[in-house]
């Protein structure tokens, strides 16, 4: 619940945008990220596990 809170003081409106970064490998597990709110875990998707923050980063820049 936390780490969904956290995310959603980023994005305060329609024309607001930011990155989300979950930089803990818990989140790779299924029981951990299935606690996650609908509109977090339809941006979250496999080939996106296990990245080091430079490839997410470039990822995110794309």
């Amino acid at each position: 619940r936390q780490a969904a809170q956290c995310v959603g003081r980023v994005i305060r409106s329609k024309a607001d945008y930011g990155m989300m970064i979950f930089a803990d490998k818990r989140y790779s597990r299924h029981d951990k990220r299935s606690k996650l709110p609908g509109w977090i875990l339809s941006h979250l998707h496999d080939a996106h596990l296990n990245l080091s923050t430079d490839m997410a980063l470039h990822i995110a820049r794309e």
